[in-house]
């Protein structure tokens, strides 16, 4: 049986929660402007997905972190992503970014949140590390 996960909603509620906004990109994809820890404001894309193996439905969270380059220090980013909760680092697009994801059935509306604000906060701290600026 599918769940039925109303994205655009739990957001909705989120952002008002927290004194962010959200943005119905298109069907399936919505960007939530967080405000984070520091201050800073940062943009989250949450979209579903299937996946191409295992023909499961995603529900994925992304955030830009700064474009890619070979002078980023990886390895220290990396050996520091291992204390993260839901979070991995991707290169996706040329850029560097946040990324995580959880099977739309086994989503919640307190998982999202988590995943959201987990997103949000590593991306904007990595970015902040990376270029000295809140670009994204």
């Amino acid at each position: 049986m599918s769940k039925q996960l109303n994205l655009d909603k739990i957001l909705e509620d989120f952002a008002n929660e927290i004194g962010g906004k959200v943005i119905p990109y298109t069907d399936s994809q919505s960007i939530i402007i967080m405000p984070t820890s520091h201050g800073r404001f940062q943009r989250v894309l949450g979209y579903t997905r299937i996946s191409k193996s295992q023909k499961v439905k995603f529900l994925e969270f992304d955030s830009k972190v700064c474009s890619y380059t070979d002078t980023i220090e990886m390895k220290k980013y990396l050996e520091e992503a291992s204390n993260h909760t839901f979070c991995r680092l991707i290169i996706k697009d040329g850029y560097l970014q946040v990324a995580s994801s959880v099977i739309v059935e086994h989503a919640t509306a307190d998982l999202i949140k988590d995943m959201v604000k987990e997103v949000s906060e590593i991306a904007d701290d990595l970015e902040f590390q990376i270029t000295g600026k809140d670009e994204n």
